[in-house]
């Protein structure tokens, strides 16, 4: 499918196909990456935007995010700046993060293939992930949770 970024236009895979890709075990990044990618996104673009720094709608770029750095990213105490700088690479190799030695580490283009609503799913997961206890993250995990309850049981209770 294609998807709109600024004035021009990238592909990107349907929701439907990109699921079966997933079950496939095609395109997924490990758990390691995931995170390190998560923590990317919350300093580059979740954080700065909450604080209204930034005023971007996408993810990847000037006005979206701003860049951070490896020491910026091993703050966080769960991943040690080497596993952080290996996962980096392979991001970077994935088109999922930019990486330069004056601008430093940004989101990277392979993002703005997301479908809307993928969008959608992964800024929850930010909030999620940044404000677990939030009431917003509630009616997320809560609505997430109706949405995969098997039909028949939601019959059952009419």
């Amino acid at each position: 499918m294609l998807n709109q970024v600024g004035n021009g236009w990238t592909s990107g895979y349907d929701d439907e196909v990109a699921d079966a890709l997933v079950q496939q075990g095609r395109g997924v990044i490990s758990p390691q990456d995931r995170a390190v990618l998560a923590l990317v996104l919350l300093r580059c673009v979740a954080i700065p935007r909450a604080h209204g720094a930034i005023t971007g709608t996408t993810w990847a770029d000037a006005n979206g995010s701003r860049s951070t750095t490896v020491d910026e990213l091993a703050l966080n105490k769960h991943l040690s700046k080497k596993a952080i700088k290996e996962s980096l690479q392979r991001l970077q190799t994935a088109a999922l993060i930019r990486r330069s030695p004056r601008n430093g580490i940004t989101p990277g283009p392979a993002l703005h293939r997301l479908t809307p609503q993928r969008t959608t799913t992964l800024w929850e997961d930010l909030v999620i992930l940044a404000a677990p206890d939030s009431t917003y993250a509630r009616v997320l995990r809560e609505r997430r949770a109706a949405s995969t309850r098997p039909e028949s049981s939601a019959k059952d209770q009419t």
